[in-house]
């Protein structure tokens, strides 16, 4: 977020960028607690704690947080040219999913 601002601020932003105001001075200081929380419950535990987590709130208040988080690391999570690993199970799930999703924008 440093560096955005900084950009911003010195004029070398891409034309796509947020608005100075959309970026607070620092990251809030509950925010890794809160996002382990939530990653934790939502995406690797079965728990009954899953209903009651506000999803909506934290998207209110983080949203901008957890994107730039993506935003920033997306180019590290590619195959940088080479083959994707045969993941057993989970590359037959994915293909899967993939496939069943494609089925479904296909229908009229």
């Amino acid at each position: 977020m440093t560096g955005r601002r900084s950009a911003i601020l010195k004029g070398i932003a891409p034309a796509w960028e947020n608005d100075i105001s959309y970026f607070p001075e620092k990251v809030p200081a509950e925010f890794p607690e809160e996002f382990r929380h939530l990653r934790n419950k939502i995406s690797v535990h079965v728990t009954h704690e899953r209903s009651c987590i506000d999803l909506t709130s934290f998207y209110e208040k983080y949203h901008k947080f957890v994107h730039m988080l993506y935003w920033n690391c997306r180019g590290r999570w590619g195959l940088r040219n080479r083959e994707f690993p045969d993941l057993k199970e989970i590359t037959k799930f994915s293909v899967l999913v993939r496939e069943a999703g494609a089925a479904e924008m296909a229908r009229p």
